[in-house]
């Protein structure tokens, strides 16, 4: 919890592992929670496609923040139509992912 309390994710996560996929996954929804409220949606993307988004009725509200937070900024008027930025393209990985899971 220290390594979490200072920012240490990455170590925060690598000590989870050896404690098991139970730590991992609360470590995980810890660290994408802290980026969704630093407003940084492309890393809290990055976190849940590294590490899986845990399958958690508790969790399904974080999941639904970071799509809408991330979807709702909208794309550079640069880019073509159709064609998805790739946060959004990884959040719609994630999400499908979440979904089958679910399933």
């Amino acid at each position: 919890k220290e390594l979490a309390r200072r920012g240490d994710w990455e170590g925060c996560l690598a000590a989870a592992r050896k404690l098991g996929p139970d730590a991992v996954e609360q470590y995980t929804v810890l660290h994408t929670a802290a980026l969704v409220s630093a407003r940084r949606f492309e890393d809290a993307v990055r976190v849940l496609k590294e590490h899986g988004a845990p399958v958690s009725p508790a969790n399904l509200a974080l999941y639904r923040q970071l799509a809408r937070d991330l979807l709702g900024r909208g794309r550079p008027k640069t880019t073509p139509d159709g064609v998805w930025l790739p946060p959004a393209q990884d959040l719609r990985d994630v999400l499908f992912r979440l979904w089958t899971a679910l399933r």
